[in-house]
């Protein structure tokens, strides 16, 4: 079973910040997948997690999912 987890980038552009939101990906406590820059929306990108979590979503669907919560 995986656990969907969110991350957190910030990124300095001249003077400004931004910070960008993504998820990674454990199984059996081990990091093992990536994703980084979602969202700007920390609220939207933890449920995305959460609720990848929640109804146990498979790996091999988890590329599929981050395009159509961007698209």
């Amino acid at each position: 079973m995986y656990k969907y987890v969110i991350n957190e980038t910030t990124v300095r552009d001249g003077d400004a910040e931004r910070t960008w939101y993504g998820i990674d990906v454990y199984r059996g406590g081990e990091k093992i997948r990536s994703v980084y820059d979602i969202s700007p929306d920390r609220e939207a990108t933890g449920r995305l997690a959460r609720t990848c979590s929640r109804l146990g979503l498979d790996l091999i669907h988890f590329d599929d999912v981050i395009d159509d919560f961007i698209g």
